[in-house]
Formats: C-alpha cells, sequence, structure tokens
C-alpha cells in the first residue's frame, strides 16, 4: 500500500457499507481488519467497489 490513496481505496467502502473497521498503518505495511462477524459484509462492500477479494463469498 505505498500508493498514495490506497488506503482510503480500501476503507471508503467499508465506510459506505457501515462496516467498522481497524487501521493500523507502519513505515511498511498498512494493516485494515474488520469484526470476523461481518467478513461477508465487508468483502461484498469491497467486490462491490471493483476490488477483488480472496475472503469469503456472499
Amino acid at each position: 500500500m505505498d500508493v498514495p490513496g490506497l488506503l482510503a481505496a480500501v476503507v471508503s467502502p467499508l465506510a459506505d457499507a457501515v462496516t467498522p473497521a481497524f487501521v493500523a498503518s507502519a513505515c511498511h505495511a498498512d494493516r485494515v481488519s474488520v469484526p470476523r462477524s461481518l467478513r461477508h459484509e465487508a468483502c461484498a462492500a469491497l467486490r462491490d467497489a471493483g476490488d477483488e477479494t480472496l475472503g469469503p463469498a456472499a
């Protein structure tokens, strides 16, 4: 995630879907975590935004 705006591109669909997310940013990496109980909704929101996910299918 070293491209400006990339983190915003990941969390914006989650915010639009009202899915809470925990974001941790460091020098070499960014991490976005969502509650396990909302993982299907989070993956669906990212897929709907045009992202490819490796997470659970809806």
